[in-house]
């Protein structure tokens, strides 16, 4: 099922940042949104997630579905080992090997027990990134999810993801044009 969003509006105090935003993002697509700072991208997705309200609109298309997320900032636990935060996300089905796997095919091996705040900050993006990848999500939604990663690591993560993620439901928030076609789809523009 498709989600809809159907006039969306949401104000902080006196600010308006979504007013009467509507889209339909496709099942087992992946969808783009792309918007200046500030404009209520991320807001946007925490309606999506359910962690914020809308003021007005609705959402349809997400009850009940399992949503994996990357936020803009990497909310792992910096005393955990890498193995330990991805783990927390997945079901029994995913083990500490493939977890070891997958953290190799991303260029992170033998890092799975290092503690993530002794990670460098790229290196942490990655972590990130697998924790939802290996979730038992339906919709993924991921907020500049490759900001932070040098080119070699971007592309990496980029493929990686498209691998992990086809043919489900995929919510890119990005600034970069470049990240945008490469991970392709629709793209919804708007401005503030």
């Amino acid at each position: 099922m498709d989600i809809r969003i159907r006039n969306i509006s949401k104000a902080f105090q006196d600010k308006q940042v979504l007013h009467h935003f509507s889209a339909v993002i496709r099942q087992g697509a992946v969808t783009v949104i792309m918007a200046p700072s500030g404009a209520g991208k991320t807001t946007l997705l925490r309606i999506l997630t359910g962690l914020e309200r809308a003021d007005e609109g609705s959402v349809e298309g997400l009850a009940g579905k399992r949503i994996g997320m990357v936020f803009q900032e990497d909310r792992l636990c910096n005393e955990r080992s890498a193995v330990t935060n991805i783990r927390m996300a997945c079901d029994r089905t995913v083990t500490v090997k493939r977890i070891e796997e997958e953290l190799a095919r991303v260029g992170l091996a033998g890092n799975g027990g290092v503690p993530v705040g002794k990670l460098s900050g790229g290196m942490r993006r990655r972590v990130a990134l697998l924790r939802a990848l290996l979730s038992p999500y339906e919709v993924l939604i991921l907020d500049e999810p490759f900001q932070g990663l040098d080119e070699e690591n971007k592309i990496r993560m980029m493929d990686y993801t498209k691998e992990m993620s086809q043919g489900r439901t995929v919510i890119l928030v990005t600034h970069e044009e470049r990240e945008a076609e490469y991970m392709g789809g629709e793209i919804i523009r708007w401005r503030s």
